[in-house]
């Protein structure tokens, strides 16, 4: 079994930060409204010590993943402008912009930069443990999403590496558009992780995700699609942005709650069953799909570098 990543030490003065990449979304008039309003609100969550914040759950119900782990988008996120400006959890109307709703991200947040990532991973399969058997009656809970809404962030990482070697039975599905991030994943059976784009997405991105996908066994690219001719990048998995009229749809390929095919089964305040019922996201054909994908496109670049090779020289060089 692959050894995860070792914890971050919490004392430390410097923590590590995230580099700025201008992915070209912050500045969307929804991105910047949503950080602004969670900024009011991470004042008095600064406040609130470890032992207070463990004494509140992590997990959320979600309309779509029945349940996921969810993090600030404002605090977590270098959103696209596509991103930034279609975000199911980030428009004026969405449950997940509730006051309430920002302070259990808010807090979600502090509690992973405080806590040891040991202990957090520990509380995390506990608190699982006990939805999963909340939902027996409706869905098999084999499965975690992670980033409902937000990002990755580095104190993160070594409790999902945790996590998922520890509790193997569980497949861990990691969304993300952060691949210096995503690149510290353990590689184990259990991960599933999902880098996402659009057709907003800045070139050097793409071939950030582009490079992880073809070398972390366990990562595919997903893409999500606004325009009926948005060129898919060789995703494994599209989404079509619901509110977009007259967007194709392949059944190989395409989420199909997200294009009206399946329907969320939600059931409110509760969560919905519709990931559990088509789990392309966390499969292995979806793995298998990519890297057919990724060896097709790689071909023409394989080529080039054959030729660029120096050879022996020949009679005719001679």
């Amino acid at each position: 079994m692959a050894t995860p990543a070792l914890g971050t030490n919490r004392t430390e003065k410097h923590r590590k930060r995230l580099p700025i990449y201008r992915a070209g979304g912050s500045e969307e008039p929804t991105f910047t409204a949503l950080k602004a309003k969670e900024l009011k609100i991470a004042a008095e969550v600064a406040a609130m010590d470890l032992d207070e914040l463990r004494r509140w759950p992590l997990l959320s119900c979600n309309a779509k993943t029945s349940v996921s782990l969810d993090f600030p988008i404002g605090h977590t996120c270098d959103p696209t402008a596509i991103c930034a400006r279609v975000c199911y959890a980030a428009g004026p109307r969405a449950a997940a912009t509730w006051r309430k709703s920002l302070r259990k991200r808010l807090r979600n947040l502090r509690y992973f930069r405080l806590e040891e990532p040991h202990e957090a991973a520990w509380q995390l399969g506990r608190e699982f443990g006990r939805a999963r058997r909340r939902w027996e009656p409706r869905a098999n809970l084999d499965y975690l999403r992670i980033n409902g809404s937000g990002d990755l962030f580095p104190e993160i990482v070594p409790v999902l590496n945790f996590f998922a070697s520890y509790y193997g039975g569980i497949r861990l599905w990691i969304v993300t558009r952060r691949p210096e991030l995503a690149a510290q994943i353990a590689p184990l059976p259990n991960v599933y992780l999902q880098l996402s784009l659009d057709a907003s997405t800045p070139p050097e991105l793409v071939e950030r995700s582009r490079f992880l996908a073809a070398t972390h066994p366990r990562a595919y690219l997903s893409f999500l699609r606004t325009a009926p001719k948005d060129d898919t990048r060789g995703a494994a998995i599209v989404f079509n942005e619901k509110r977009t009229p007259g967007l194709p749809y392949h059944g190989r390929t395409d989420c199909p709650v997200d294009a009206g095919r399946l329907p969320l089964d939600n059931i409110r305040g509760t969560g919905g069953t519709a990931c559990a019922t088509c789990r392309k996201c966390f499969s292995e054909r979806t793995l298998e799909r990519q890297r057919e994908s990724t060896d097709a496109a790689s071909k023409p670049d394989q080529r080039g570098l054959a030729e660029a090779q120096p050879r022996e020289p020949g009679r005719a060089d001679r």
